[in-house]
């Protein structure tokens, strides 16, 4: 098997004027003579040689139990949105797992039921353990579906579409032809990267450039009572500041967090994403994540201001329990701090107004926050293993220290 990993690993780093050998070595078919490919549509067996000059989306999942999963949503509308000039793009689902009889008859079923002339690898062949190996070592697949892409000379484009996708939108598959480089050259860090795909409404807020955008979180209730409250009592002081406030909740959808939505519309609290818009708002920044991993290298890690943003996010859910908040205007300019941080900015707003007089309201935050979040500060950042490649060290954002490292198993039915 070792033997056949390292033949990968030099295979992928050649230049190739086609993707022949590439798929075959993938399939582990010999030349494409046995017809490894089985579409579903047609109900024919078909060599690699079918999908010769076009762009290849490989779809990897663990097994084919997947028609329900948020991936496949997602692939099938974008697919169904792209015009197809020459079939250009061609979608092939490799199973890395064991998959039923039945469970591959319903996704068969499916893929009729769909329109969807998709390519499955036949029941006659099983992916090579060396192949598993490359798909988990190389492209960090650890059993949620993602999306390789090859160019027609089989190039990696992307290691898994589905995270650009999520970050940026598009109706159809042709961002799946752009690298995380040329994406990320085209945006910059700010409240509305977060926000785009997101929330409409919240854009439009943004680009007016007149009030304060503020973004919270945590699962506190009280906290979030005291922080909106305490937000009032600086608008009714201060002039031409007014806040726009939007509960973002956590990434960890508990209960509490549930409960607080409702809480907070009932008592008209502020704004708040719903369930399930909260839900794909971190799975969003987890494919931030996952997506500028792929630009960055391990030595510019800690130098990269938008993964450092990112991290600081992650930071703030895992640490702060009883909140924390984001006040941004315009599309750029932000402060974040913990929740006692920035409640207390709030509420000794008539001690330091002298100050706003001689500097932007931002400006004097800012300074606030970064004297006080330096003295004591206890960060936890947690990822999940399903976001891609995860760094062997981390610095803390506030002392720059490396933090320890644990393993962590949840289990949550609340």
């Amino acid at each position: 098997m070792f033997q056949y990993y390292l033949e990968l690993l030099e295979l992928f780093a050649m230049i190739h004027t086609d993707n022949i050998k590439i798929l075959n070595a993938l399939i582990d078919a010999k030349d494409g003579l046995n017809k490894p490919l089985f579409q579903v549509s047609t109900q024919q067996r078909v060599g690699v040689e079918a999908l010769v000059k076009k762009n290849v989306l490989l779809l990897i999942s663990a097994d084919l139990d997947i028609i329900n999963k948020e991936e496949i949503e997602i692939l099938v509308e974008k697919y169904k949105n792209t015009k197809q000039v020459g079939c250009q793009y061609e979608v092939v689902i490799l199973s890395v797992g064991e998959t039923t009889k039945s469970k591959r008859e319903d996704f068969e079923k499916f893929l009729n039921e769909k329109k969807l002339p998709w390519y499955l690898v036949h029941n006659d062949y099983k992916i090579n353990k060396a192949v598993i190996k490359y798909i988990k070592e190389v492209w960090h697949f650890n059993n949620k579906p993602i999306l390789v892409v090859l160019d027609p000379k089989a190039k990696v484009i992307t290691q898994n579409a589905f995270a650009n996708i999520r970050v940026w939108g598009g109706t159809d598959l042709s961002i799946t032809t752009k690298t995380e480089a040329e994406l990320w050259n085209e945006t910059s860090w700010g409240v509305e990267l977060l926000l785009q795909t997101i929330d409409e409404t919240k854009l439009q807020w943004i680009k007016e450039n007149e009030r304060f955008i503020c973004l919270y979180g945590g699962e506190d209730i009280e906290w979030i009572r005291k922080f909106t409250t305490a937000k009032q009592e600086v608008e009714s002081k201060a002039n031409n500041i007014q806040f726009e406030m939007v509960y973002i909740g956590a990434r960890n959808l508990t209960k509490q967090v549930k409960e607080n939505i409702e809480i907070i519309t009932k008592e008209k609290l502020s704004n708040s994403l719903s369930a399930e818009v909260m839900s794909k708002f971190w799975v969003r920044l987890e494919s931030m994540w996952q997506s500028r991993m792929q630009v960055i290298n391990k030595s510019s890690m800690e130098e990269d201001q938008i993964m450092k943003e990112i991290k600081t996010m992650f930071t703030y859910d895992g640490s702060e329990k009883s909140g924390w908040g984001l006040i941004s205007k315009g599309s750029t300019n932000m402060v974040k701090a913990k929740g006692e941080i920035i409640l207390n900015c709030f509420k000794q707003y008539e001690s330091w107004k002298q100050t706003f007089g001689l500097k932007d309201f931002m400006e004097v935050v800012t300074d606030y926050v970064k004297n006080q979040e330096i003295k004591l500060h206890c960060n936890r950042l947690i990822l999940p293993v399903t976001i891609g490649r995860i760094p062997e060290e981390m610095p803390c954002e506030i002392c720059q220290c490396a933090m320890d490292k644990f393993v962590m198993y949840t289990c949550c039915k609340d």
